[in-house]
């Protein structure tokens, strides 16, 4: 079965025109919300963890403490 490429690539060439195809970045580095992409250093927005939460002590001590009394699961 040959596949025609010709609208796909039609479909490519006008999102490029209006600035509109998604290219995927490779992150550099990351620490917490703060990530490197092209040698910058940015707040990454699109995480579960922008406001960095994840490594703060206090919210690490909790988790471990639901976790004794409460299990996982």
């Amino acid at each position: 079965m040959t596949v025609d490429n010709t609208m796909f690539e039609q479909a490519l060439r006008r999102l490029d025109e209006r600035h509109q195809r998604r290219y995927m970045r490779v992150v550099e580095s990351s620490d917490g919300p703060l990530i490197s992409i092209d040698g910058r250093q940015v707040i990454l927005l699109a995480s579960n963890d922008y406001l960095g939460l994840s490594r703060h002590p206090l919210l690490k001590q909790a988790a471990i403490e639901a976790t004794e009394r409460y299990g996982v699961g």
